[in-house]
């Protein structure tokens, strides 16, 4: 008689908790495994010949691993931000894993919303459709590892925030507005191959930011959308098992929404917004104004917006400034950078042209606008600029570089208007403003959709226009 997925994956399971020794276990324990058995592996499509057997087995080793670990404590944060009310039970209910059946190698990703580039050849995107989907060999090809039938019956997701520390390490935050549980924030150790789900009871949010400087040390700040509570920014060091007590960010920092926030290490943060650069030294627990010298370099003036913050290490990071004429255009902008986690920042560099940034290191940097790309090796003088193939009209860039050589462009444009026409943006009126992902290979000097583009998909990129003579 031939054995069905379901039955072969419980003597799977079986056999490798009877192979590591559970026969000794504690009667918790035991009834951990019993309950860890009712979990059923998501089945493969049938013309996946001989995958039930592999996933099923692989998932087996999975959540025996899981089940006979020690249970996670709560983690105290190191000494100078510990508070005997730390890291609580919240998201401490029991988690939920998910296998997910990785299809074939695809040409293309999709229309994408954000993308992270973790290595030369490594990324990681999500599309509109909601779908996550890594490469591996610099955007040729592409696997969803979407975590499938993971929502149980939830009715509205937003999966749109996804952070990987490197390319086996990655997380996501989902909120079901259909369930008790709230905001969930879902993990990967493989690259995607599996996730574990863990629910925040009662936590709800329409704005959320997560981030990991270690596998095991994040941030999580949510946003009700002016219900109650405010702002909050909980902490963890165990990769998410459990968190700290809620900080009220509005407390702590005057602001009744939201703003960027970035963490350099466990301890030291930065907040940036309109005319707003805060930083943290106890783990978010106090906020404080920072510190910017006066230099040379500060040769535009206006009303300052603080960029996010570009971490190049656990005590050096960037941010860029622009300034803001009355109608809130900007005018010009100027480098900062920081050399003790965010407390006291330097101007390294101003300009009188509104570009978009990225900063491999101290002293490499890219910098893009609607006509050039440009680039420095020492922070203060600049090679050659050319335009790239990036779209005409571009309204946004956010740059991502692995190395001087190899980087992405997660950018919006549109169509020219001849004579600098239009509705201000620089794009005609009515222009449809899309979001793409670029690559580039030789330091910015060309570029080219990332997966190539495709004229015929309906879900695709579209293929950039030529530059308008």
């Amino acid at each position: 008689m031939t054995m069905s997925g379901d039955d072969r994956f419980e003597r799977e399971m079986r056999s490798v908790i009877r192979e590591a020794g559970s026969s000794g276990a504690s009667p918790e324990l035991r009834e951990r495994v019993a309950a860890t058995l009712t979990v059923r592996p998501v089945q493969p499509a049938p013309s996946r010949v001989g995958w039930p057997l592999v996933a099923a087995a692989g998932l087996a080793i999975v959540l025996a691993a899981v089940v006979l670990r020690p249970q996670p404590t709560s983690t105290a944060l190191p000494p100078a931000a510990s508070t005997a009310s730390d890291q609580v039970g919240v998201g401490s209910a029991v988690a939920a894993t998910a296998a997910t059946e990785i299809p074939g190698p695809m040409q293309h990703p999709g229309e994408v919303q954000t993308g992270q580039l973790l290595t030369a050849t490594d990324g990681v995107v999500i599309n509109t459709a909601g779908s996550i989907l890594t490469t591996h060999d610099g955007g040729a090809t592409w696997f969803d590892v979407t975590p499938s039938a993971h929502y149980g019956a939830s009715t509205e997701h937003d999966v749109e925030r996804v952070f990987f520390l490197d390319p086996q390490h990655g997380w996501f935050a989902t909120y079901d507005v259909g369930s008790p549980d709230g905001l969930m924030i879902w993990r990967t150790y493989d690259g995607g191959t599996g996730w574990t789900g863990q629910p925040m009871p009662g936590l709800r949010a329409v704005n959320w930011q997560l981030g990991f400087v270690t596998p095991t040390v994040g941030w999580l700040a949510t946003d009700p959308g002016g219900e109650s509570p405010k702002p909050e920014l909980r902490m963890t060091t165990n990769s998410g098992d459990t968190w700290t007590d809620p900080i009220d960010l509005t407390a702590a920092t005057g602001r009744s929404t939201l703003e960027q926030i970035a963490f350099l290490d466990g301890q030291h943060g930065v907040m940036t917004g309109d005319n707003l650069l805060l930083f943290t030294s106890d783990a978010g627990r106090t906020w404080s104004p920072a510190y910017v010298g006066a230099t040379d370099y500060n040769v535009v003036e206006g009303t300052p917006r603080y960029g996010a913050v570009h971490v190049i290490s656990a005590q050096k990071a960037f941010v860029v400034v622009d300034w803001l004429d009355p109608q809130g255009r900007t005018r010009g902008q100027t480098i900062l950078e920081t050399f003790d986690g965010g407390g006291v920042w330097a101007s390294r560099y101003s300009d009188a042209r509104h570009r978009f940034w990225d900063f491999i290191d101290e002293s490499h940097w890219v910098a893009v606008d609607d006509e050039w790309v440009a680039s420095t090796t020492d922070g203060a003088s600049w090679g050659a600029s050319t335009w790239t193939g990036l779209p005409a009209g571009l309204s946004s860039a956010v740059l991502q570089f692995a190395d001087p050589m190899h980087g992405w462009a997660e950018v919006a444009g549109g169509t020219a208007c001849p004579g600098g026409s239009g509705d201000g943006t620089g794009l005609c009126a009515g222009a449809a403003v899309v979001p793409m992902l670029f690559k580039t290979i030789d330091g910015g000097s060309t570029w080219s959709p990332v997966g190539d583009c495709d004229p015929a998909s309906s879900n695709g990129f579209a293929c950039p226009s030529p530059r308008p003579s």
